[in-house]
């Protein structure tokens, strides 16, 4: 997919200048997330809700058949960096490998953080 920013359990998270376009500021902004690794069937999803509530983000979680997990979040750049963090590591069970992240527009579509069942 073009716009996808690879970020490994081993690497840093990029600047913000090097974002695939993101402005630099400390306004909202939205990332569209998919995580690789071990993480279904390790309350991962449950996690990354427990995550963006306690960050005061909006958005959503959902597994996919391949194995990963998809997320979209919204909210304060500086919230969103903290929370991609958050999903580098993950709970106690999972082993994630690679979180891909896609910046995109916001859309202040949601006023809370869900996760969608299949």
């Amino acid at each position: 997919m073009n716009g996808w920013l690879g970020i490994s359990d081993h690497q840093n998270i990029e600047e913000p200048s090097q974002r695939g376009g993101q402005p630099l500021n400390t306004g909202l902004v939205r990332a569209h997330i998919l995580v690789e690794g071990r993480v279904q069937g390790v309350a991962y999803r449950a996690f990354t809700q427990q995550q963006a509530n306690s960050l005061n983000l909006h958005g959503w979680v959902r597994n996919l058949p391949g194995g990963q997990v998809e997320s979209e979040v919204e909210g304060r750049l500086s919230a969103v960096e903290a929370f991609l963090n958050a999903l580098r590591q993950g709970p106690s069970l999972a082993h994630v490998e690679h979180v891909h992240v896609e910046w995109t527009s916001v859309i202040n579509d949601v006023d809370e953080f869900r996760i969608l069942r299949p």
